[in-house]
């Protein structure tokens, strides 16, 4: 089998291997297909995981503006140079 394979197919290839050596293709197919739809599912996780880190980050973001604007309200001002403009 080559090498060019990866491991999961070479796997997926030997169990749809039957013993007389036949390749029975629509089980092959069967669990490529279902790697190929359980990769979809992961990529959806993993986006909806990354977007609820990031809006989680973006509040604590702003409640460690606010605090620190509670602690210096010249923190909220903008610099002196940018209000001469």
């Amino acid at each position: 089998m080559s090498d060019a394979f990866t491991s999961t197919l070479r796997r997926q290839i030997a169990r749809a291997t039957g013993p007389d050596g036949t390749l029975d293709v629509e089980r092959l197919l069967q669990a490529v297909n279902e790697s190929y739809l359980e990769h979809a599912r992961d990529v959806r996780r993993m986006t909806r995981a990354n977007a609820l880190m990031v809006e989680e980050l973006q509040e604590m973001m702003q409640l460690l503006q606010t605090a620190a604007e509670d602690r210096n309200p010249l923190a909220a001002a903008p610099p002196p140079l940018a209000r001469a403009g």
